[in-house]
């Protein structure tokens, strides 16, 4: 037992290490991690492209100590082992393996009767399930009791974060209005503690639901002061997803020139943290519109063409729209 006791402890040290250097503007871990035992010797990272190496290697391994730590009781490793494992498996579109990481640790974090452990697991699971196409009963029941647990625990930065995943919640569904009052609410949380990063990610979010509204203008306004945040220090992440957010406010606008710039910003950096598939597709689809719109349809039907490659099977729904741009070009 004290060897695999060892084990956990390299691979939930390690994994935390890696990602905090993948990630470093995320919040660090909700608890102090688990110490770990005499004898252990995390891994240790130069930057964030080995880290990103090490987890694409260790995958399946860090899926299998999960469960691992689960089966034998050693709940604090199994949800913490979550918690370091989830950024990159979203980001690298393993949402399946995400979503039955938390599914364990859900289960641990009960066992151990720690309601912030139950609270984070509640909202990632919640997140899980809304990409993997879960029940929409289920995603409410799961994001409901984050913003309770938070709520009982005074973790405004909880709250807020929940709140910034019920954007996407009712963005999902259509239900805008919805949407921009959670991403109001979770600027709130943010201000009260004075959270930088999240005040700016809540910005981008107003701005977003604003554009899809229909209110370019305003929609402008709000996810340009997003920016100077993300360089102070550097967000990469919240950066790129906030120039996405801007290009596509700009083509609305009728600035097809700076929307391509924009979009490229956003392209830049996500091919910089080591490329999410996903976001990088829709931000070409994003450069492709942009393109045609500004004269250039050759440079559009290849951008089209590459965000083709990146989509994956959970993106059905994108990939037809692509395809459906390009058959339209081709007749054009």
């Amino acid at each position: 037992m004290a060897a695999v006791r060892r084990l956990l402890d390299y691979y939930v040290h390690t994994a935390h290490a890696a990602a905090r250097r993948i990630y470093p503007a995320a919040d660090p871990i909700a608890l102090p991690l688990i110490r770990a035992t005499p004898g252990t010797a995390p891994g240790e990272f130069d930057d964030s492209d080995q880290a990103r190496t090490w987890f694409t290697a260790e995958r399946h391994v860090l899926t299998s100590a999960l469960r691992l730590a689960a089966d034998t009781r050693q709940d604090a490793i199994a949800w913490q082992l979550a918690w370091s494992m989830s950024g990159f498996l979203d980001r690298a579109g393993h949402q399946h393996d995400r979503l039955s990481a938390w599914q364990t640790a859900l289960t641990a974090a009960e066992r151990l009767g720690d309601q912030a452990a139950q609270a984070h697991a509640h909202r990632s699971l919640g997140h899980a399930l809304l990409l993997t196409g879960g029940a929409d009963p289920d995603v409410d029941s799961h994001l409901d009791s984050a913003l309770r647990l938070f709520a009982v625990l005074g973790d405004p930065l909880g709250e807020g974060e929940t709140h910034r995943m019920l954007v996407s919640v009712w963005h999902h569904r259509g239900q805008y209005d919805r949407a921009l009052g959670h991403a109001h609410q979770a600027l709130a949380s943010y201000e009260a503690i004075g959270h930088r990063f999240g005040q700016a990610s809540s910005f981008n979010a107003i701005g977003w639901t604003l554009a899809v509204l229909g209110n370019y203008t305003e929609a402008l306004v709000w996810a340009q002061r997003a920016l100077p945040i993300q360089q102070e220090p550097r967000d990469d992440l919240g950066a790129a997803a906030t120039w996405d957010t801007v290009g596509y406010i700009q083509h609305k606008l009728g600035q097809y020139g700076q929307a391509v710039v924009s979009y490229r910003h956003s392209l830049e950096l996500i091919r910089a943290l080591g490329g999410d598939r996903s976001e990088e597709a829709s931000s070409l689809t994003g450069l492709g519109d942009a393109l045609l719109s500004g004269g250039q349809p050759d440079a559009a039907a290849t951008a089209w063409q590459q965000a083709l490659g990146l989509f994956t099977e959970e993106d059905d729904q994108e990939a037809a729209s692509v395809r459906a741009r390009l058959a339209q070009l081709s007749q054009a």
